[in-house]
């Protein structure tokens, strides 16, 4: 090859591969030569020669980065029309636990046990591509010791600010920084920090020699620290599958273990098999097995520990993943616009344009048995529509578009994209008409690129409803959340300029305001909301809050405090209503609350173990235990034991469960030692239940979608079965009751109730008829109008909020509503007239209320006063005022109003034990009601004593297994007096035995035979004289008719 033609930084590849110059040469190639190759950082797609040169290094952004709202049934991105699959197959416990997590696109497959790496691509644009789980996202030119940020033109490609679910300076993409170093010579690496100050680097170091002048620097995840203390290491391997993660541990700050995941490969000539251990399978392991190798490597099984069996398979001619199947029949399959799909578009290659505007390569369709067998059906319909583009254009970017996505039922939601592939609206058709719409608008400021600044909703007719609007800090905060709209019930809607941006107009809004922190931790520092304000103080250089103080009026009157262990989890929490910063200051404090929880230093090392309970006794500057609870954890972290402890630190009961492997509950043991026991089919559905004390156990039956389509109560000589039936969008369509009367129900094409129809019925004249009641909504789905079962109809008004403002009744009389701006009712017009209105505090409390007249004239007025955690006084609308008096605790310690007055004692347990009634003004001028429990505070015995101790009354109680009381125990003359109840197997009670032995009888008919042929409850009571008293229910459950007969049977 005649090297006298090549550009001078590729002369120096080669001139590095054959010597052992290697820092000076790298040093020179980075810091002098790569500079003149590229110069201009991008700033979008506009700047490229072509969009492959644009777009390199760039993968799945708008599929894993954008608004989570662009999915469609949880495995669709209707932007990109790219079909998704994800789960998390093993995880390791611990205060930050680890897991697997695989991810499925099918335009770049799978991603399992990818490393994360950021690779280092030569060239004259010499980019720098960042990925993680599937999604790769470009850098800027690299730099050594520069700090690097990411590229524009991931913006243009859908990336926002609210892929992860919310919205946070921690993880906007534009706080992501990237720095290249060379810790010595020869050698490079990476440093990746997020706006949370998580720290990764990069330093497993793979080249590859992608041609005889070029080579690709790869570096894998070293390390990941988090900002509270935990660090995540990975170690690599030479699998089968290329350079694959060998073992990720978690260790806390003072480098304790507290888990790792380990994988393995067998022979994959042999056995194409990959295994993930926890702990040494201690937690969970996971096969993954794979088929076509060496040719390709596809994920034909997923057998984890943890979950159910999962199969996949692929297309012979695409590759595409077509199917995933669960255990018995369980299916989804996907379909392509593809060579297999005869509507595909099929010319290759396609040109850039072609593959913005056809909807080759793009799921078309999903399918799943949504019915009792396994018939596929169609489910969800997608069909892609492009704006124009201009081929002519030297501008390559995506064009907008629309995605209209139907249902099994050809329910239509359109969604709408634009040239940024951000999500921009949300059609919900109804009956073929536009009926909502939620739109969503993005921030054109460069800094905030990528940004939702505002979510509206607006009827067909484009009239809007509401708005929540965000204004950001420099670093994505949320600085400003408005919510616009109709809040008081008295207002208009909102009104937005073609940005989104709020406009003055006759409408309500509500505010809250943040401030966060500068220093990279993007930490929140204070919020307001009109009423008070929160402040956030946090350890120096950390994540950890360390105060939070709550203001009002510029004075503190809330303090909480926190403490936390070297795995960054709280061990102290403290919270009192003082008034100054430092807490060790209690001026002002009534009442300090404390919880300190230790964790394990066993495997699995730092759940929380045990948790106490305390408070401050202000007298004795003494702490003060109120309660203990103690965890015993599985392997798998999961709480097995559970012994809770009295204020004495004495035990008072144990809890107990025992779970499959799945992590469902098989047997849970209560306070009483009582039992019950669970199964599950291969799905994890619930499929057997028995109860303690039950003599009858219930098993349930699904359909190939997971639905319970039957469940039986199994009694020793009968069986009572109620069914279940479904449409396909899942929705319950009809119920069958024990009596085989079915209930109907309807639904639009919004997916809301708007009909329940009853069973069948006799009127006076013995005609049949189905009663039903009907429900309408508004385009937020709140219900503005009821229609009862006799055609009543109740009509309501409601604010953004879903609070009624106004509601007409039937007969023509309203009730009128007025809220305050922050959601509380602040005036009400009852059907009477009589108007309220009531004042409320900076917790919502209200301490004012003032009736009127509908005259107008003043009718009442009450006032309440509290502290920051009770209610002190207040004054009833007569004037008299009572007041309350709390322990250290917290807990009511006495109420007094006039002469009266009440004093409350409390058990070991914190249970009222003892109520005292003053009746003068003596110390001893009460009576006391005396209160004892058993361990699942059940009241086991009441009484009244005196001053002196004497018993005045006394009543006790026993009960059965399922908390029923079967024996009520009154004292005549210091001899018990018993009443015994029995009940059936549903709880019905079947008889009761007065202390004189007389019995009352209850028969019930579950399946009783009515003249009209219909099998419906009944029931009849007879007595101890031999009196009866039956009842028989129509259809619907209501008493049809009743009759009373004499000890002879004569009716009376």
């Amino acid at each position: 090859m005649d090297t006298k033609q090549l550009p001078l930084y590729k002369k120096i590849f080669i001139f590095w591969e054959n010597s052992m110059l290697n820092f000076l040469f790298i040093f020179f190639l980075y810091s002098v030569c790569l500079p003149l190759q590229a110069t201009e950082e991008p700033v979008g797609l506009a700047n490229f020669n072509s969009p492959q040169e644009a777009l390199i290094g760039e993968q799945n952004i708008a599929t894993l980065g954008g608004e989570p709202s662009a999915m469609v049934d949880g495995c669709v991105n209707v932007i990109t029309g790219t079909f998704i699959d994800c789960a998390i197959d093993v995880w390791s416990p611990g205060p930050d636990p680890l897991y697997i997590e695989r991810i499925y696109t099918h335009t770049s497959g799978w991603s399992i046990n990818e490393p994360e790496n950021v690779e280092m691509l030569g060239g004259s644009l010499n980019r720098v591509v960042h990925e993680e789980k599937g999604m790769k996202t470009l850098y800027t030119n690299t730099l050594i010791g520069r700090t690097l940020f990411i590229n524009a033109t991931n913006y243009s490609q859908g990336l926002t600010n609210c892929s992860k679910g919310f919205i946070s300076g921690k993880s906007n993409p534009h706080n992501l920084q990237m720095q290249i170093i060379s810790p010595k010579p020869g050698t490079f690496a990476v440093y990746l920090r997020d706006g949370s100050k998580s720290l990764k680097y990069f330093g497993v170091d793979q080249r590859t020699r992608l041609s005889l002048t070029e080579i690709r620097y790869q570096h894998g995840l070293s390390y990941e620290q988090k900002p509270y203390g935990i660090k995540t290491q990975y170690t690599y391997q030479k699998s089968p599958l290329g350079w694959k993660i060998d073992e990720i541990s978690n260790t806390n700050s003072l480098q304790q273990d507290l888990g790792k995941i380990h994988f393995e490969y067998d022979n994959f000539k042999l056995n194409p098999r990959m295994v993930a251990y926890a702990n040494q399978d201690k937690s969970g392991s996971c096969e993954y097995l794979f088929s076509n190798y060496p040719a390709r490597h596809d994920l034909h099984q997923v057998i984890s520990t943890h979950a159910p069996k999962i199969c996949y398979s692929y297309d012979d001619t695409t590759h595409r993943m077509k199917q995933k199947v669960l255990p018995n029949g369980r299916c989804k399959q996907i379909e392509y616009y593809d060579e297999t799909n005869p509507y595909a578009y099929t010319k290759k290659p396609l040109t850039f344009y072609d593959g913005c505007t056809s909807p080759y390569e793009r799921v078309s369709c999903l399918k799943a048995a949504v019915g009792t067998d396994q018939t596929l059906h169609p489910t969800h319909r997608f069909y892609y529509e492009v704006n124009f583009i201009n081929r002519k254009s030297r501008i390559y970017s995506y064009p907008g578009g629309t995605t209209r996505v139907l249902d099994l039922h050809n329910q239509e939601t359109r969604y709408h994209y634009d040239s940024k592939r951000r999500l921009t609206g949300i059609d919900k058709l109804l009956d073929a008409n536009l009926y909502r719409t939620q739109s969503f608008f993005w921030s054109s400021l460069p800094i905030l690129e990528g940004c939702l600044t505002t979510k509206t909703l607006q009827d067909g007719q484009g009239n809007l409803l509401s708005s929540r609007y965000y204004d950001y800090d420099k670093n994505g905060n949320i600085k400003h959340e408005w919510l616009l709209g109709n809040l008081t019930g008295n207002a208009k809607g909102p009104v937005l300029n073609k940005e989104g941006i709020p406009i003055a107009g006759q409408y309500d809004s509500y505010i809250r305001t943040y401030e966060y922190s500068d220093d990279g931790y993007n930490h929140l520092l204070r919020e307001q909301d009109g009423c008070k304000e929160i402040v956030y103080v946090y350890y120096p250089k950390s994540a950890l809050l360390h105060k939070k103080f709550m203001r009002v009026n510029n004075k503190i009157i809330y303090r909480e405090f926190y403490t936390y262990n070297s795995n960054g989890s709280i061990t102290r929490y403290v919270y009192d209503d003082g008034h100054t910063l430092e807490e060790e200051d209690l001026a002002g404090v009534t009442e300090r609350h404390s919880v300190y929880t230790s964790y394990r230093e066993q495997f699995p090392v730092g759940l929380p173990e045990i948790i106490e309970e305390k408070y401050l006794d202000l007298a004795l500057k003494e702490e003060i235990l109120l309660q203990k609870t103690q965890n015993f954890h599985d392997h798998q972290g999961r709480i097995t034991q559970q012994t809770h402890f009295d204020s004495n630190g004495q035990p008072r009961f144990t809890l107990h469960w025992d779970y499959d492997a799945h992590g469902n509950i098989l047997k849970e043991t209560n306070a009483l030692g009582h039992t019950s026991f669970y199964q599950y089919d291969e799905n994890d559905n619930l499929i057997f239940e028995q109860y303690p004390g039950k003599d009858y156990h219930t098993v349930h039956e699904y359909d190939f979608s997971n639905r319970r389509i039957c469940s039986k109560d199994i009694h020793a000589d009968q069986t009572l079965v109620t069914h279940y039936a479904y449409n396909g969008l899942s929705q319950k369509v009809a119920m069958t009751n024990w009596q085989g009367e079915t209930t109907q129900y309807t639904y639009d094409h919004c997916g809301r109730l708007t009909k329940t129809i009853y069973p069948k019925l006799l009127d006076s004249d013995g005609n049949s008829y189905q009663p039903f009641e009907c429900i309408e909504y508004d385009i937020a789905d709140n219900p503005i109008c009821k229609t009862d079962r006799r055609g009543f109809k109740t009509n309501f008004n409601y604010n953004i909020r879903g609070q009624p403002f106004l509601i007409q009744y039937p007969d023509g009389s309203t009730e009128k509503n007025a809220y305050t701006l922050e959601g509380y009712l602040a005036k009400s017009i009852a059907l009477n007239g009589v108007v309220t209105q009531t004042d409320y505090d900076y917790l919502g409390r209200a301490c004012r209320q003032i009736t009127f007249a509908p005259t107008g004239e003043k009718l009442s007025e009450t006032t309440t006063h509290y502290n920051h955690f009770h209610k002190i006084a207040e004054m009833d609308a007569g004037g008299q005022f009572t007041y309350y008096q709390y322990d250290a605790a917290g807990r009511l310690a006495s109420m007094a109003k006039n002469e009266a007055k009440t004093v409350y004692q409390y058990d070991a347990c914190q249970r009222l034990a003892k109520t005292l009634e003053y009746f003068g003004p003596e110390e001893k001028d009460y009576i006391a009601n005396v209160k004892e429990y058993d361990v699942k505070d059940r009241l086991i015995e009441e009484r009244t004593e005196d001053a002196e101790g004497q018993v005045l009354t006394k009543i006790g109680y026993l009960y059965n297994e399922q908390g029923q009381p079967i024996q009520t125990i009154s004292y005549h003359q210091s001899q018990p007096v018993i009443t015994f109840t029995h009940y059936n197997a549903y709880g019905d009670v079947e008889s009761i035995v007065d202390p004189q032995g007389h019995t009352t009888r209850t028969l019930f008919y579950y399946l009783h035979l009515n003249q009209e042929g219909q099998y419906v409850y009944a029931k009849e009571t007879i007595d101890a004289i031999g009196q009866s008293f039956f009842q028989e229910h129509d259809s619907c459950g209501h008493v049809r008719f009743e009759i009373r007969r004499d000890p002879m049977g004569v009716i009376l």
